[in-house]
């Protein structure tokens, strides 16, 4: 990937060297901070800025400029992010780079269908949605996570392990959750599985609920944001669809104990009805930080020297912030971007000697 990264078009976007001081280069980071559907920003910004502290420390990576992240709160709203994406690259006080995000799918799909044609690459750390795939509408878009459609192979050999044929299947509208349950539907279909019913809805999912119940269905793999989540679950348990007779398979990017948030969508339920609403529910998710590995990346650091680092930086508050499962990708994505703004760097003093 870094190869492409470092295509001719990103050469020009580099300030010229000054000999006196470091340069700044300003990435454009889309974060959602804030926000109902999943505010992650909170931990994957300080992931982020923590390796911008560790790339403009590094004697080796750009040594004649210093990063710096524009911050842009998203609110994993598509609205909100193509606004503030907007009013950042207006912004002629800093030129932008790069662009950094956004963290949810519904805000990366707009922003990512213009960001190109500001001539600039957009890379996001956890946009899943297969949708962003598609070259023609999102040419310099790149990601560090696998889109949701590599998940339905696992899905659908889980399936096939337990002998289950009969699956229904129920979604958000729109492009973030209908491909990858699209895709699903036809991998099933290919293997002698029977997607019987497939479902979406907007806010109340009792009406399909019920028509999943009324075909006799006990396999049901949803795909939803969290909030959503927690409405299935409340409402599956008021119709009685929760036990052992019952197997959910669901997303698995959802923060720890998600189920015992208290919002207007788990109003009607208690934890300890969500608790057995969501008890032995299967999901699939990237293990970003492998228990154990201690082998050295380019950063110098280990998977565990990473983690103490951070939770240092977070004041010893890790474990209690959202989306503390994807902040290595927010690392991760600063080390993508310097080394391919690196690269370019040396191409373009290579060119400068003609």
């Amino acid at each position: 990937m870094l190869s492409i990264l470092c295509g001719t078009f990103l050469l020009s976007c580099l300030i010229p060297y000054s000999s006196c001081s470091k340069t700044p280069i300003y990435i454009l980071g889309l974060y959602p901070m804030t926000g109902d559907t999943w505010p992650g920003g909170v931990s994957l910004y300080p992931a982020s800025q923590l390796a911008v502290e560790h790339v403009n420390n590094n004697p080796d990576i750009l040594q004649d400029y210093q990063l710096r992240i524009a911050l842009a709160d998203t609110q994993c709203d598509g609205g909100h992010s193509v606004n503030s994406m907007f009013r950042e690259l207006y912004n002629m006080s800093t030129t932008k780079v790069f662009v950094l995000g956004c963290g949810c799918s519904l805000s990366t799909i707009p922003t990512a269908a213009a960001s190109h044609l500001w001539n600039l690459i957009q890379l996001s750390y956890s946009a899943f949605s297969p949708e962003l795939s598609q070259k023609s509408v999102y040419p310099l878009f790149f990601r560090l996570i696998v889109p949701g459609t590599t998940f339905n192979l696992i899905r659908i050999a889980f399936l096939k392990y337990f002998g289950w044929k009969r699956v229904a299947t129920l979604s958000l509208p729109g492009a973030t959750f209908e491909v990858t349950i699209a895709d699903f539907r036809v991998k099933a279909e290919e293997t002698g599985i029977q997607v019987v019913v497939s479902e979406t809805f907007t806010d109340d999912p009792t009406f399909q609920l019920i028509n999943i119940k009324k075909q006799g269905v006990r396999i049901i793999y949803f795909s939803t944001y969290e909030p959503d989540a927690r409405k299935i679950f409340c409402r599956a348990y008021h119709e009685g669809m929760y036990g052992s007779k019952y197997v959910w398979i669901i997303e698995g990017f959802y923060q720890r104990d998600w189920w015992k948030i208290r919002d207007e969508n788990s109003m009607n339920c208690t934890v300890e009805e969500m608790r057995k609403a969501t008890e032995g529910y299967f999901s699939i998710h990237v293990d970003a930080l492998p228990e154990g590995d201690e082998t050295k990346r380019v950063s110098g650091l280990s998977s565990h020297e990473y983690e103490v680092e951070y939770n240092e930086y977070v004041n010893y508050k890790a474990n209690e912030l959202l989306g503390i499962e994807e902040a290595p990708y927010g690392y991760d994505s600063i080390w993508t971007i310097a080394l391919a703004l690196h690269e370019a760097d040396r191409i373009l003093k290579e060119k400068r000697k003609w």
